[in-house]
C-alpha cells in the first residue's frame, strides 16, 4: 500500500511503490497539499519502487501545484528515480543537484564495475 503522509509541517512523504497500481490512490491523496497555502515539500526517500507512471504523476503534481499557485519541491530523490527521469528526458522536473550523484551506467555509458 502507498501512502501520502504528512510528516512535519510542510513536508509530505511518500511511503511505497510509485508505480501504475499506486498513482491513482497518491493523486486522490494529494489533494491535501493542493489545499496549502505556502511552499509544499514532497520527500521521496521512501519510495521502493517507481516506474514511468510514477515519474508521470510527479509531473502531474507540479502542474496541479502550478495552477493552484503553490510551490511544490522533491527532496530526498532515490537514485532510480532519477535514473528514470534521466532515460525519459525529464529530468528537468527535479532539482539540478539530483543528478550529480549519478551512476556512470546511468547516464549512458556503461563500463564494467559501473553496474549494480
Amino acid at each position: 500500500m502507498t501512502t501520502l503522509e504528512l510528516k512535519d509541517g510542510n513536508v509530505w512523504a511518500v511511503r511505497g511503490d510509485l508505480d501504475m497500481q499506486s498513482v491513482p490512490e497518491v493523486l486522490g491523496q494529494a489533494g491535501k497539499i493542493m489545499e496549502a497555502d505556502s511552499e509544499q515539500v514532497l520527500d521521496l526517500g521512501e519510495v521502493s519502487r517507481i516506474d514511468t507512471a510514477g515519474l508521470a504523476c510527479l509531473i502531474e503534481l507540479l502542474r496541479d501545484a502550478r495552477e493552484n499557485d503553490l510551490s511544490l519541491r522533491f527532496q530526498n530523490i532515490p537514485a532510480r528515480m532519477r535514473a528514470v527521469a534521466r532515460v525519459c528526458g525529464l529530468e528537468g522536473i527535479l532539482p539540478k543537484d539530483a543528478f550529480q550523484r549519478l551512476p556512470a551506467y546511468a547516464s549512458g555509458s556503461p563500463s564494467s564495475g559501473d553496474l549494480p
